[in-house]
């Protein structure tokens, strides 16, 4: 009878309470679960390669530390230094030719990313860093590989140039200055006004015409030596 009473009457609310409160908190351990069973696997956030596995099975590993480096086998990027005597003539989006030391028969193209804006010292020189992103390629690239570029700042044209060798610089003045042939076959120097020099050439903004003969003339230099006389 006490048994078909407790039936007829229903379960008793502080029980009821207290079964709903262990479904909850299994409900919040599946959860949790879950989500360390998701947060266990790695998803990397972009499509590449791995360069390099970190971790190994069993180890304690640190909060934050990398466990995977990817390496972004769509993108490549190229950072070059430039002295700071051409890096005020650089911005970003100016395009880029670049050449692998690895791949010396292709020429690759990019543009200019980013410029540094403080400068690092190389060799006594003072450089500034540039990021050169360079344009989707088919080449066998990989992360690591050493590479040349070549920024063009400006195309010119219909420019006159001259090979840098035969160009002098006046000690005194800094006035840059070449010999050239006259029409009776001596030698005359002439002062010249230089604009971009590039690859072993400079343009010529003034003092020469096309169909100038240049000649390279060694020029000697001495020195006073004391003597004695008996």
């Amino acid at each position: 009878m006490d048994r078909l009473h407790q039936l007829q009457e229903g379960a008793d609310p502080l029980d009821l309470e207290a079964a709903q409160l262990e479904v909850e908190a299994a409900r919040l351990s599946l959860e949790k679960a879950r989500s360390d069973l998701e947060n266990a696997t790695l998803v990397a956030p972009f499509d590449g390669v791995v360069a390099a596995v970190n971790v190994a099975v069993g180890e304690n590993v640190a909060v934050g530390a990398p466990a995977v480096r990817l390496v972004n086998s769509s993108s490549f990027h190229l950072s070059v230094t430039v002295d700071e005597i051409d890096v005020a003539r650089l911005e970003v989006g100016l395009p880029a030719e670049i050449t692998v030391d690895a791949l010396p028969d292709l020429t690759l193209t990019g543009t200019v990313e980013r410029i540094g804006p403080a400068a690092t010292l190389e060799e006594g020189a003072v450089a500034y860093p540039v990021v050169i992103a360079l344009d989707p390629t088919d080449a066998p690239l990989r992360a690591g590989m050493s590479a040349t570029a070549v920024i063009l700042v400006e195309e010119l044209t219909d420019q006159l140039i001259i090979p840098n060798w035969v160009v002098r610089v006046d000690q005194t003045t800094g006035q840059p200055y070449v010999y050239r042939r006259t029409a009776d076959g001596g030698l005359e120097r002439v002062d010249v006004r230089l604009g971009i020099r590039y690859e072993g050439y400079s343009q010529v903004l003034e003092g020469l015409e096309e169909g100038d003969v240049l000649v390279l003339v060694r020029e000697e230099t001495g020195g006073l030596f004391g003597g004695s006389r008996r």
